[in-house]
């Protein structure tokens, strides 16, 4: 499953790395993370610190680290780490941060373009953010709009939109995802920590 390491182009953007994995998870195991988003407490996703749905509207969950999920951190670690030591390349000290599930219904959208730096102590990190993850995990088939894209000049640069895919970009790069326009979108975020860049 996890032999499919491939790489996208790019423009202009300094730095212009990402990169993504195809069938990180099989169909039933993106079902199964999405039945996690219907069995734990949902909140409004937020634009750094502030709830603010003209830039995010989103309602998300946070995966706890224990046994019941442990499968779903190794694999996106493993993966991750794979494509960092493939493309990236970034001094990382492993990820101090839950993983976020997302749920995007129609007209909801983070469409403003951000990149997910954060400080020491956010959230429960050490180390600030150098590579995030993202994990498609609804059929494409499902829902329209949604794509995350990524600034990489004139005319963005958009991930794959196939189920089980994970995506894996520097965390100072912008991005944002579109708003759905039809169905929902589910995902699956997560970001990776280390020392400051120097």
């Amino acid at each position: 499953m996890l032999d499919k390491l491939e790489r996208l182009p790019t423009n202009s953007y300094e730095p212009e790395n990402w990169a993504y994995w195809a069938d990180a998870l099989s169909k039933s195991e993106c079902e199964r993370t999405i039945s996690y988003f219907n069995e734990l407490p949902r909140e409004r996703g937020t634009a750094g610190d502030k709830l603010d749905i003209n830039k995010r509207d989103v309602n998300i969950v946070w995966l706890p680290k224990d046994d019941e999920h442990q499968w779903i951190y190794d694999r996106i670690f493993s993966v991750g780490a794979k494509l960092n030591e493939q493309f990236f390349r970034f001094d990382l000290d492993g990820s101090y941060e839950q993983i976020q599930i997302s749920r995007y219904g129609v007209g909801e959208h983070y469409s403003t373009w951000h990149m997910d730096r954060s400080e020491p102590g956010f959230r429960g990190s050490y180390f600030p953010r150098k590579l995030t993850l993202v994990m498609q995990l609804s059929d494409p088939g499902s829902y329209d709009g949604g794509e995350l894209q990524f600034f990489t000049g004139e005319d963005p640069a958009v991930a794959p939109k196939e189920r089980g895919t994970l995506s894996a970009h520097d965390s100072r790069m912008p991005h944002r995802v579109a708003p759905v326009t039809r169905g929902e979108r589910y995902s699956l975020v997560v970001w990776f920590g280390g020392s400051p860049f120097k």
